[in-house]
């Protein structure tokens, strides 16, 4: 996770001092790649730490950070670049990469508990001898390299995963979630610029009323954690939900009082089926890597499913990252802003059935009654 926030920095600072679009291109990539090394190894090391029975919970916490940091950096771009200028913005980038790294160095991994206690010590040492071991004798057998073979079960565990129903469920709708961030995210700002002539100031403050509803999160994993049979029918519903809301923001169309207050309101709805749908997606990718590890534990490698299912759950959101801000911007540059919320309502509403169908194992479990 160090080297993912150093890269970030890197990136972050060929944004700000560079002046060509190679530059800014390599920049992005950077930052890509850094958010996609710290999110696997967090959400893998938070479900690694975390009880079964509570994964729900920590995972409304994980949403509530995902959700928080992915829409005050629009709130407080706006603000700062306003009254402090371009290079203020990155000070207070820099200033929370440094706060970042400060976090992660203080964190003690629960793997390396075992070297503050002398008898797990022991035992862990032990255990890593006999791994090795093993490895050793399997290379001696087979004659292939103990990482090539981590390799192949890597990849073996990816086709794994890919090949249940749940999981390219819960990918899908991580994706989903990431599209409708990520539009209002590049043309909400544009929409209310050219609509009300708002400045940079308030063009981030319109992002509050989706903000505020993603402190729901650790409430909504708390009632997974009691309640896990509702998984599926919360996140259906929120879905389903913000296909009305979606469609509704078509009605924004003028300056006046009215439609800001229309405005405000719908971006609360649709912030509160975000905040429901987000934190149930993250454990659902949880529950279903576990799902597939326990039917065949040797075929995801020595890092087990949830690793893997958690850098597939990221490499979901980033397509989504993408997709979103193209296909908002394209849909309202030459459709407007009706039919690009026509399209996001569609978009939601199709994604609701299968989620419906595959969260909590309910379609795995129909097949199979004895699970």
């Amino acid at each position: 996770m160090m080297a993912g926030v150093l890269t970030l920095g890197a990136g972050t600072a060929l944004l700000c001092a560079g002046t060509t679009i190679g530059l800014w291109v390599t920049g992005r990539l950077l930052q890509g790649a850094a958010a996609a090394a710290v999110w696997s190894v967090a959400c893998a090391l938070l479900a690694d730490t975390v009880a079964s029975e509570q994964l729900g919970h920590a995972m409304g916490y994980m949403s509530l950070a995902m959700t928080l940091g992915n829409l005050t950096g629009p709130l407080a771009r706006g603000v700062v670049y306003e009254h402090g200028g371009y290079y203020a913005v990155f000070i207070v980038a820099f200033a929370l990469i440094g706060v970042d790294m400060g976090l992660r160095l203080a964190i003690i991994e629960r793997k390396h508990v075992s070297k503050l206690l002398p008898v797990l010590e022991a035992s862990s040492n032990q255990g890593i001898a006999l791994h090795y071991g093993s490895l050793l004798e399997q290379t001696c057998q087979d004659g292939h390299d103990p990482v090539t073979r981590e390799s192949h079960a890597g990849l073996k565990g990816v086709c794994k995963l890919l090949s249940s129903p749940r999981v390219v469920v819960v990918l899908w709708t991580c994706a989903v979630v990431s599209v409708i961030v990520s539009a209002f995210d590049s043309v909400l700002p544009l929409f209310v610029q050219d609509t009300y002539g708002w400045a940079q100031t308030s063009q981030g403050l319109i992002f509050i009323p989706l903000l505020i509803p993603s402190f729901l999160g650790p409430l909504v994993g708390w009632v997974n954690d009691r309640y896990p049979n509702m998984r599926r029918m919360l996140a259906g519903g929120a879905l389903i939900i913000s296909v009305p809301v979606c469609v509704l923001l078509r009605l924004v169309t003028v300056n006046d009082t009215g439609h800001k207050i229309l405005l405000c309101g719908l971006l609360l709805l649709l912030g509160t089926c975000i905040g429901i749908l987000f934190p149930l997606v993250l454990a659902e990718s949880s529950y279903a890597a576990s799902e597939k590890e326990q039917e065949s534990p040797a075929s995801c490698g020595k890092q087990g499913a949830m690793g893997l299912a958690y850098g597939l759950s990221n490499s979901a959101y980033a397509a989504g990252s993408i997709a979103g801000p193209f296909l908002a911007g394209f849909l309202r540059e030459h459709a407007g802003w009706g039919t690009m919320s026509w399209a996001l309502g569609v978009l939601t509403g199709v994604s609701a059935f299968p989620v419906i169908l595959c969260f909590a194992g309910l379609l795995s479990s129909s097949r199979h009654p004895s699970m």
